[in-house]
């Protein structure tokens, strides 16, 4: 029983780590979307 939820807690920590990572990306490319403008946004999709 121990074990098992070692290894679930283990997993939410997993998750909770990747959303926030996932979260800061987000927040950093929309940071520089509004910094770069739409130059950046042109060079990425190559428009």
């Amino acid at each position: 029983m121990k074990l098992v939820s070692e290894c679930q807690i283990r997993r939410i920590e997993a998750m909770r780590t990747a959303s926030s990572v996932a979260f800061c990306c987000g927040v950093a490319s929309l940071v520089a979307m509004v910094i770069f403008g739409g130059d950046l946004f042109n060079l990425i999709h190559g428009s």
